[in-house]
């Protein structure tokens, strides 16, 4: 990552002892991230290149250029990528609600959830559960900081009735866990839950790059009592769609 402009800070009504500002890249990237840079240790740093080469069997070309096609949609890699870091591009073809490569893995959310690991993009009555920014961006840093604020906004609309420890998950704990300062106590401290809202950084072809996130969902592998986790998850929906916080459905019509 190379140096970059200050992109200030975006509000996190939260954060009470940072006053309620956080750096978008650290929030992103805690971790790799150190103070909106990567750390030196990253496997490949900025200006720095790789090759990789793919051969398989001609019998297995279809599976091979379907997987590809969904890497250039959705592929991200390394730390923090479902944040939408390491976004990769393949130079294939743009995504549509109706292609193909993309009806062959929608399920419908309460199927969904019937699992606790993620394994198709969700769908419900509006389609694909897929939204795109509907502003471009020049370079990645501002993309960036439009997800840090979109997450802070969609994690923040479901609020918490006291403190850490609670006795029992809240819906917050169903989108992703640990949270800080809300722990749950009937949980270990090993106890682990990844987000299933992805982020994806993608070119749009005029050399402006859009924020593309998805939804993943399953359900919880973790105990959470008497939460309905389709409420919590169309209530999420329902904020990313919309129109106030600057995000278009895939397939929604102007």
């Amino acid at each position: 990552m190379r140096k970059h402009e200050p992109l200030g800070k975006v509000d996190h009504p939260e954060a009470e002892k940072a006053g309620r500002k956080v750096e978008p890249l650290n929030y992103l990237g805690y971790g790799p991230i150190d103070r909106g840079q990567f750390k030196n240790g990253a496997a490949l740093q900025a200006g720095e290149t790789n090759t990789l080469d793919l051969a398989w069997p001609a019998e297995d070309a279809d599976a091979i250029a379907h997987t590809l096609q969904l890497i250039e949609w959705f592929g991200t890699l390394g730390g923090r990528s479902r944040n939408g870091w390491g976004s990769l591009s393949l130079g294939l073809e743009p995504l549509a609600a109706d292609h193909a490569h993309l009806t062959a893995v929608l399920r419908p959310l309460k199927e969904c959830l019937k699992l606790d690991w993620p394994h198709a993009i969700g769908s419900d009555n509006k389609g694909p559960l897929v939204w795109e920014s509907a502003n471009t961006f020049d370079n990645w840093q501002p993309a960036m900081k439009f997800f840090a604020s979109t997450k802070i906004g969609f994690r923040t609309s479901l609020k918490f009735d006291g403190g850490e420890p609670h006795r029992q998950p809240q819906k917050r704990h169903v989108l992703a866990y640990p949270v800080t300062h809300h722990k749950v106590s009937g949980w270990s401290n090993e106890a682990r839950l990844a987000n299933q809202i992805r982020f994806k950084l993608f070119a749009t072809g005029d050399n402006k790059r859009k924020a593309r996130i998805y939804h993943t969902p399953h359900k919880s592998p973790l105990a959470i009592g008497n939460i309905n986790e389709l409420d919590v998850w169309q209530s999420i929906h329902r904020w990313l769609d919309d129109p106030q916080n600057k995000l278009t459905r895939l397939g929604a019509k102007p």
